[in-house]
């Protein structure tokens, strides 16, 4: 699954949330707890990293940097890696939260990936396990085979790659985002620091993201300098436009909105099907 549908999908549960948390809230008034939250786009540098100048690192960074839109592209290609994914907010008093962890696999034209999803609402907490397949078949349709652990059947959809087609994925203005990178080392790691707007990734086209055009994704980018490989995309909301955005559900407020992807390697073996998955 590219960045952008992994940060379109998170918003999209954070709207779901915020009308649940609406919905349920007392009808009694309450005072709003407007406290001023920092905004998580406001990277602070981490103890034990230290700055390094860019003219210094400019032939890390065009590596880096390269490799990085390599994986935006190829991510569902022959990539794996893990997802690390927490909300936090609250409405009136009304604690929401979800942690989700994943791990996903690509290999010529096999997508696998597990989830586990942890929710909070009103002191309950709901856990759901998930494995998905997205199958693209040699005649350009794409399967999709999802069960949760609610339910041990598979649930098979099959779309048209036309339709699929028509979904733009962003292209990234790599050089504007050499002139504004922010770069720290520690150990063998580089971190790369860079500020993507909505538009630039696309989001503020989707009907669901409308309103985002001022959004921005504090985007940090992990080089291995012994590896040679990118190891992490870490994703930090600008918590000030998402909370803007869910005034629209009330008086909600988001405490915090994370994305990070971990272990990203290259991959190079297969992903067996289960027999109970029918193709044809």
């Amino acid at each position: 699954m590219k960045i952008k549908k992994l940060v379109a999908l998170a918003l999209a549960g954070t709207m779901v949330f915020s009308m649940a948390a609406c919905e349920g809230k007392k009808d009694d008034e309450k005072g709003s707890a407007n406290s001023k939250v920092k905004n998580t786009a406001d990277v602070v540098a981490d103890e034990g990293k230290k700055q390094v100048n860019k003219e210094e690192a400019g032939e890390v960074i065009d590596i880096a940097l390269a490799k990085f839109e390599e994986f935006t592209k190829e991510q569902d290609k022959n990539y794996s890696y893990g997802m690390e994914m927490t909300m936090k907010m609250e409405s009136e008093g009304i604690e929401v939260s979800m942690e989700m962890d994943s791990t996903s696999s690509s290999y010529d034209g096999v997508v696998y990936t597990m989830s586990n999803t942890k929710t909070g609402v009103l002191g309950e907490t709901e856990e759901i396990i998930e494995e998905m397949y997205t199958i693209t078949k040699e005649n350009g349709t794409v399967v999709t085979a999802m069960k949760t652990s609610e339910d041990d059947e598979w649930y098979v959809d099959t779309e048209d790659t036309v339709e699929l087609e028509n979904v733009e994925e962003p292209n990234f203005d790599i050089d504007a985002i050499k002139d504004a990178v922010k770069i720290e080392k520690k150990g063998d790691n580089y971190y790369l620091t860079m500020e993507i707007s909505a538009a630039d990734m696309g989001l503020d086209e989707d009907e669901l993201m409308l309103g985002l055009s001022e959004f921005d994704v504090a985007v940090i980018v992990v080089y291995n300098e012994k590896q040679d490989e990118i190891t992490e995309v870490e994703m930090k909301m600008d918590l000030d436009a998402i909370n803007e955005m869910m005034a629209a559900f009330g008086d909600v407020n988001v405490e915090e909105f994370s994305m990070k992807m971990v272990d990203i390697k290259k991959n190079d073996k297969p992903i067996e099907i289960p027999a109970e998955i029918e193709l044809d």
